[in-house]
Formats: C-alpha cells, sequence, structure tokens
C-alpha cells in the first residue's frame, strides 16, 4: 500500500491542472455538507428541546381518537373531533409514577376558546387561543419556562388565566381595553354540549423564556375553569342503563294510544288548588342524581406528560407504557415529543430530506464533472497504464492504483473543506442567525440559531465525498483497461 500511495501523490503532482480541479470540487463538497449538516443538526436539538423542556417531556400519553392526537387536540378534518380523556386515569398515572424510570409527571387538558371583554359579553369582538389547563403543583416544577411580565403563576387551587405578552396585546388592539393583572374576561369555548362561558381573572401576563412568536397564541389556565368551558362534567361521560320496565312505556305505539280515547285523568274541579313546589319534587322524584352529573369531572384529564431521568430512555419506555396499557385493555397509547408536537417537531425532519434531495442532485453533478476531468486524465495516460500493463500489472493493480490516487486526492483536500466548512460554522456561531419569521422560529428553536459542528457530521461529509470520487473513477478506469497492451503502448 505505500508503494500505491507514493506513486498516487506522484501522478497527481504530475497532472496538477487537473488534480487542482478535482480537489477544488471536493472542498466545496465537503464544506457544503459540514455548514449543512451543523444547521440541520443544531436546529433539530433546537426543536426537541423546546418542546421537551417547555411543554411535552419526554414521553405523553393521551386517549386514543380516530385521527392523531398531539398537545394541541385531534387533527381531524374541520378540527371538530373532541380530545379524547384518558381513561382510568388514577390508575394509568400511579402506574406511571411507580416507574424507576420516571422522574417526574404532570397532567393537562386542551381546548380553543375565544376572549371577550365582560362589558362586550354580545358583541363578536373576541380573540382566539389555545388553553392548557393545568394543575400547578405539579405542571410549574417540570416546566418553568415562562417569564412574568406581570402578575405571577397560578397557585394550586386558584382560578384564572395567564396570558402571553402577546396575547394580551391582540386584546388590548382588537378589543380596545386595557388588559392588566386583576381583570376579568370572558371565556367563550364549545363542549360536548354546546357552548360555554367562563368569567377568569387575568393572574399573570407572560413571555416564554424560549421566546417562539409561533406559540404566544398558547394561554394557561386553571383546570377546572377549562372543564367548564369544555363542558366535562360527570353527566357527559355517564351512560345510564333503563331497566325494561322504564322503557316499556316507549313502546306503547303512536302518540294516540298515550293521548287518545277519553281522559287519562279524572279532575275535580272544585278539588282544584295550586301546584307547589313540593308538589313538583313528589312527581319529580330525586333530581340529587341530576345535580351531581351538572358536577364537573374532576378525573378528566386529556394528557399525561413524563419526565424521564435518562432521555435516551424514551423509546423504550414508550414501548413498555404501550404494551402495559394494551394488557390492562384502556384505550389509551404512549408516544414520543415529536408526537405531541403534532408535527411542529418533524420540520427539521422535513428541512433535513429538503437538504439530502439537494445534496444529491449536487452531488450527482459532481460526479459528471469529475468523471469527465478523470476521463481525460485516463485518455492522457493511456500508454502509461498500457506499459504497466506489457510489464506485467494485472488489472487489479490498476484499479487499486487508482482508487489510491481518488483516496488520496479525497482525503487531502476533504480535510481542507471540513476546516473551512468549520471555519464557516464557527463564524455563524459567533454572529448568529437570527429568525425573521415565525417558521423559523420554529425551525430555530428559538430566535437565534447558533450552528455547531458535530464529529458526526464531519466524518459524514468526508465519507460521502470519499463515496462520490470512487463512483467517479470506476467508469474512465474501466475504458482504460478495456485497451489492449499492445495499442496502449502504440498510443501517443
Amino acid at each position: 500500500m505505500p508503494v500505491l500511495i507514493r506513486i498516487a501523490f506522484r501522478n497527481l503532482l504530475e497532472h496538477k491542472s487537473k488534480s487542482l480541479i478535482i480537489g477544488i470540487i471536493i472542498a466545496l463538497g465537503v464544506t457544503i455538507l459540514v455548514v449543512g449538516n451543523a444547521f440541520i443538526d443544531t436546529a433539530a436539538l433546537g426543536i426537541k428541546r423546546t418542546f421537551i423542556d417547555n411543554f411535552t417531556g419526554n414521553v405523553f400519553v393521551n386517549g386514543k381518537a380516530d385521527a392523531p392526537v398531539s398537545l394541541f387536540g385531534v387533527s381531524s378534518p374541520g378540527g371538530m373531533e373532541q380530545t379524547p380523556t384518558i381513561p382510568s386515569y388514577d390508575k394509568v398515572v400511579a402506574w406511571l409514577k411507580d416507574q424507576p424510570e420516571v422522574k417526574s409527571v404532570t397532567s393537562q387538558i386542551t381546548g380553543m376558546a375565544t376572549i371577550s371583554a365582560p362589558s362586550d359579553e354580545n358583541s363578536d369582538d373576541a380573540v382566539p387561543t389555545m388553553l392548557f389547563g393545568i394543575d400547578p403543583a405539579t405542571y410549574r416544577p417540570m416546566f418553568d419556562n415562562l417569564n412574568f411580565v406581570s402578575g405571577g403563576y397560578l397557585t394550586p387551587g386558584e382560578e384564572g388565566i395567564l396570558l402571553s405578552q402577546q396575547r394580551a396585546k391582540e386584546i388590548e388592539k382588537d378589543l380596545k381595553t386595557k388588559v392588566a393583572v386583576g381583570d376579568t374576561l370572558l371565556l367563550n369555548g364549545f363542549g360536548g354540549s354546546g357552548l360555554h362561558i367562563r368569567r377568569v381573572t387575568v393572574r399573570g401576563i407572560f413571555t416564554f423564556k424560549q421566546r417562539n412568536d409561533a406559540l404566544e397564541f398558547i394561554s394557561y389556565a386553571d383546570v377546572q375553569t377549562l372543564r367548564g368551558l369544555l363542558g366535562m362534567t360527570l353527566g357527559s361521560t355517564k351512560i345510564t342503563d333503563l331497566a325494561k320496565s322504564d322503557t316499556a312505556l316507549l313502546g306503547e305505539g303512536s302518540a294516540d294510544s298515550l293521548f287518545g280515547g277519553g281522559d287519562m285523568v279524572s279532575v275535580d274541579s272544585n278539588a282544584a288548588r295550586p301546584v307547589t313546589s313540593g308538589d313538583l319534587t313528589s312527581i319529580l322524584g330525586d333530581t340529587g342524581g341530576n345535580r351531581k352529573a351538572e358536577q364537573l369531572d374532576t378525573g378528566a384529564w386529556h394528557f399525561i406528560l413524563i419526565d424521564l431521568s435518562n432521555a435516551n430512555e424514551a423509546p423504550r419506555f414508550i414501548a413498555k407504557t404501550n404494551a402495559w396499557l394494551a394488557g390492562q385493555h384502556l384505550n389509551a397509547e404512549a408516544g414520543d415529543w415529536k408526537t405531541a408536537s403534532g408535527g411542529l417537531g418533524s420540520i427539521s425532519d422535513i428541512v433535513r430530506v429538503i437538504f439530502i434531495a439537494a445534496i444529491l442532485i449536487v452531488a450527482i453533478v459532481a460526479i459528471i464533472i469529475i468523471m469527465n476531468t478523470l476521463i481525460v486524465s485516463v485518455i492522457e495516460r493511456t500508454s502509461e497504464i498500457g506499459t504497466m500493463r506489457a510489464l506485467g500489472a494485472q488489472k487489479a493493480f490498476i484499479w487499486r492504483m487508482f482508487i489510491s490516487e481518488t483516496l488520496v486526492i479525497s482525503i487531502v483536500f476533504g480535510l481542507a473543506g471540513m476546516a473551512l466548512g468549520s471555519a464557516v460554522v464557527g463564524v455563524l456561531n459567533v454572529m448568529g442567525i437570527h429568525a425573521t419569521n415565525s417558521f423559523l422560529q420554529i425551525l430555530f428553536g428559538g430566535e437565534v440559531l447558533r450552528p455547531a459542528v458535530s464529529a458526526g457530521s464531519l466524518l459524514t461529509a468526508l465519507g460521502v465525498v470519499i463515496l462520490i470520487g470512487i463512483l467517479a473513477h470506476l467508469y474512465p478506469v474501466a475504458v482504460a483497461l478495456k485497451v489492449q497492451p499492445v495499442r496502449a503502448i502504440q498510443t501517443d
């Protein structure tokens, strides 16, 4: 091999111009790969950290629905499908807390609502918001993600709403009313039983510590207020089994059979007296069950969010949780932070696919250019190849010689491209790439992206370029080896 390396260096130096052309192409290719991979890897990590640290945790448990379920509800056509609650919630959360991998657990419900001012109760003006109903006692320690401009966090058992500063400004702009801590607002939401209205007190106005304008539509409310807004009452999920005797009257035929054929009740007009509430109660019976059914279901939760002691354990723990849920015949499932993010977390993956597609196009162009350059080089060396063959060099030796040349030029200029790419990434890291719109804020995982180079991206870039070089030299060498040694020697 050392002999082949020396021959490779000698041949490359003898054909400096062509070697330089190929080398520059390789160096530029590596630079693009290093910068591109650093950008995508850093963005992907930023999105992941944004959701895991601020909204989703490592594992996400939800009730199953016909469409995908995320932290923002069910992704059904028209967005009208209600988010399912977790069946046997107490049982599920108790099992999760008992698992050694689990660091902390909190729960949440989600719903859309519109905000209006109490003075404009009959007005059509309203500001939409996504409401996260939380338990402050468990949510705040797990997601300490808010900076308060005024007011503060909800305390356990306290009713109220926390508004983002951007949402508060939109309320002031659209409703033409100032919003401050202590003010009362109206929340309007649709639940299973129709429109619900709740008055809430503003307890705090915040900005996210990891600022992202695309997520500023989120507001936080105490869980009981949101349950009431969504109509999550005991009666909304209770199914009553009626006895046959209770339904016998419903099968008596037509209404005429009930109300026709004479008087059903004989009334003595002389004995008539005013009807009292006691009389109505005696007719209706005990209505306590109805009042109980109208009470809010304090055990209703849409999601359980889990923070693991070791984030790398998430895939295994998700599989373990799903196996347990299936074994308990519970209509619920566990997923990762990407599932919980509702597709927002997959933006970096989409960009990566686009980047890879672009790199493939560039790679094809590079292979063609390198191949054409090598063809010219090989044609010029036909006599040399023929002489070597005539002196006994086997085809395998000729192949190894050209592969050695390809490896040498790929490694030398690849390292140069890695150095250049790392330098570019270093400059971008110091300067920072500022997000100019909401899409870039999601992609960057914040307002500023500071890309960083990883060892994996460097090795990947070098490997890709070496592969391109090997593929590019296959055809030219194959053509040269087809020439007979006698004819090759005679070639000028």
